[in-house]
């Protein structure tokens, strides 16, 4: 793609950088046409934000096209085009191997209530583990809460937790403030022994509550759902997917199959939605199929590959026409 850009005088931005968009934007070159290519993490900014992005392509007369495997919620602008390829969130599918769970048995039983893995560390995250304690549920699932600070790597992982809890307030709530004292000494928490897997711990729970990186952002332009989203999507557990609002719709529309519950939360705020996910887990209200489940996991990963293997080859001509012609 870089090559075919570099020929046709197109300028490829290869992730989301604002300014390099603004400084292109601003350039005296004569290149009219830009490709932000954005994939493997959310496609940021508000619809003013674009709205103000499209009004400086405009006074420079050149046109910008965004590759994505977010679903945009808006509508192109004048000078921008949003392209959620099928090639591109088809990614998606190669997060899971199918023949991890070809081995189980029809009458499958879990051993473990549930799994819950947190990475990163940011204050939601933080309430969900507390929550979890609250509630007398870690040791009822596969549990990690492992403090990765992406903003600075080499920050103390109880230093963080520390910080989180007081920051935000979480230390003025007495349930809180309760669970921060008896888990303090125990993190960065893990209650399995790590082998460098996790769908052998996500068969072998009835429930998956995934935490997704952007769950809080209600009122984004775009959503996006990352590979632990996926993962639990094309694996034999009933999904408790605390993710953004609109992102269930976007799976039906396109043909991902997830629970009907988790549709018919999606129109409440994160809060609500926490609060509902965490009542379902703790009143285990859910009925297990084991066989239906593994239907579901084998029809979404069907799904996601033949968005993959059936787009792929014409992905580029189809970019390639657009930067060409609309956006010449």
């Amino acid at each position: 793609m870089w090559l075919f850009c570099k020929k046709n005088n197109v300028k490829f931005i290869g992730n989301y950088r604002r300014f390099a968009i603004e400084k292109e934007i601003q350039s005296d070159s004569d290149t009219k046409s830009i490709i932000l290519f954005q994939i493997h993490d959310a496609l940021f900014g508000s619809r003013s934000h674009w709205e103000s992005i499209n009004q400086q392509l405009f006074a420079r007369d050149k046109k910008l096209l965004v590759c994505t495997d977010s679903f945009v919620d808006m509508a192109n602008f004048s000078n921008i085009t949003f392209l959620t390829h099928p090639a591109l969130v088809g990614l998606k599918h190669f997060h899971v191997d199918p023949d991890c769970y070809n081995g189980l048995s029809q009458n499958h039983s879990p051993g473990k209530l549930f799994n819950c893995f947190i990475h990163r560390a940011d204050a939601t995250r933080q309430s969900w583990f507390y929550f979890l304690y609250n509630a007398k549920l870690l040791d009822r699932g596969y549990v990690s809460f492992l403090l990765y600070n992406h903003e600075n790597k080499n920050q103390p992982e109880i230093e963080l937790f520390d910080q989180l809890h007081s920051l935000h307030g979480m230390n003025q709530l007495p349930h809180f403030e309760d669970a921060y004292q008896n888990l303090r000494s125990q993190v960065p928490y893990r209650n399995f022994k790590e082998n460098l897997a996790l769908w052998d711990k996500i068969c072998d729970s009835k429930y998956s509550l995934v935490l997704d990186t952007y769950a809080t952002n209600d009122n984004d332009a775009s959503c996006y759902f990352s590979e632990k989203v996926a993962r639990a999507l094309m694996l034999p557990s009933l999904d408790l997917l605390f993710v953004e609002k609109n992102i269930p719709r976007h799976f039906e529309s396109w043909g991902i199959v997830t629970n009907t519950s988790t549709l018919n939360l999606d129109h409440l705020s994160w809060q609500q939605r926490q609060t509902r996910l965490l009542e379902v887990l703790v009143q285990d209200s859910w009925e297990y199929n084991f066989t239906s489940l593994l239907e579901i996991a084998r029809h979404n990963h069907s799904v996601l590959k033949n968005y993959y293997y059936n787009t792929i080859d014409n992905f580029c001509t189809e970019v390639f026409d657009i930067a060409t012609s609309r956006h010449n």
